[in-house]
């Protein structure tokens, strides 16, 4: 296995709040989920949140409607769950920051 590295001007932050309208168009909302997204270009930054019913695809769906929408997406230190489900659909491991992470990209 392979690792990238991603430079951090790469990737620039605009913080995406649970339920405003970005949130709401990939399902990233109040009732599923805790704390906050990043969106820089076309790479989605799924940093610090947690599922308020894990168990129930509610972060599966949220990458898969990302990816649906044609972002990248990138996963820094992920849990162990989170990390299974980033495998499973197909993420590889980068270094962004120094930091180990996940990443899709469409291309």
């Amino acid at each position: 296995m392979s690792i990238i590295e991603i430079k951090p001007q790469d990737i620039k932050d605009g913080c995406v709040p649970l339920d405003c309208e970005f949130a709401k168009e990939i399902g990233f909302t109040s009732d599923k989920f805790d704390g906050y997204l990043w969106r820089g270009g076309d790479t989605i930054t799924i940093s610090l949140i947690t599922s308020k019913r894990e168990g129930k695809g509610h972060f599966l769906s949220l990458i898969s409607t990302i990816r649906d929408k044609g972002y990248k997406i990138l996963v820094p230190t992920p849990s162990d769950r989170m990390l299974s489900i980033c495998d499973h659909f197909g993420m590889k491991p980068v270094m962004s920051e120094g930091v180990l992470c996940m990443y899709y990209s469409n291309s």
